[in-house]
């Protein structure tokens, strides 16, 4: 069963709404304008610490609603590439993996631990079936919300993951292939060039 209530790590939820700054005109207005209530609670939360899940559930609800699928996609792809490339910390971290790691699909083996240093509560993954240039994942035990709205959330999650492909240097993407609402997992492909 999942954790009762899922919980996401505050910084992540400030480097989402400020991301929101470098979007263009009108779009930037639209995404700052649809979180705004988002944006009060991030404010409000201990700075280093947890908060509900439902921040970032509405987040996609409104920025769903505000900038339309395909231009929300984009958004948390982007988003999540800022999140590693403005951490000085992170960047050296990752630059150090990416050269240990030259095959993208070794990356999905620490899926699981990396999404809990964001995420609580809003899932178990599991890493299968592998070939040359794919990979799947299950993300299981997820709370029914992270399905709603034709399973916006784990379609933009989706998105997000496929940032590990532009800190490779290759192109590559992951693409949500099976929703199961009754047993509330989700199979997801990730498909990777070979790296140069």
């Amino acid at each position: 069963m999942p954790d009762p209530e899922p919980r996401i790590r505050v910084a992540f939820m400030r480097a989402l709404v400020s991301s929101t700054e470098r979007l263009e005109e009108p779009t930037r207005t639209l995404a700052r304008d649809a979180l705004a209530d988002v944006t009060e609670r991030v404010e409000a939360a201990p700075r280093l610490g947890w908060m509900s899940g439902d921040a970032n559930f509405d987040a996609v609800d409104r920025l769903t609603e505000a900038l339309g699928k395909a231009d929300t996609r984009r958004f948390f792809r982007e988003l999540f590439g800022r999140v590693w490339a403005d951490s000085s910390f992170m960047s050296t971290f990752v630059q150090g993996f990416v050269r240990m790691h030259p095959d993208p699909g070794a990356y999905l083996k620490y899926l699981n631990p990396g999404f809990r240093q964001i995420f609580r509560g809003f899932g178990r993954w599991t890493v299968g079936e592998r070939t040359a240039n794919t990979s799947v994942a299950v993300l299981s035990e997820m709370p029914a919300r992270c399905l709603d709205n034709g399973g916006a959330w784990i379609h933009y999650t989706a998105a997000s993951l496929g940032t590990i492909y532009d800190l490779a240097g290759v192109e590559g993407h992951a693409k949500v292939v099976e929703l199961d609402e009754q047993q509330l997992r989700a199979t997801l492909r990730f498909f990777w060039s070979s790296p140069d």
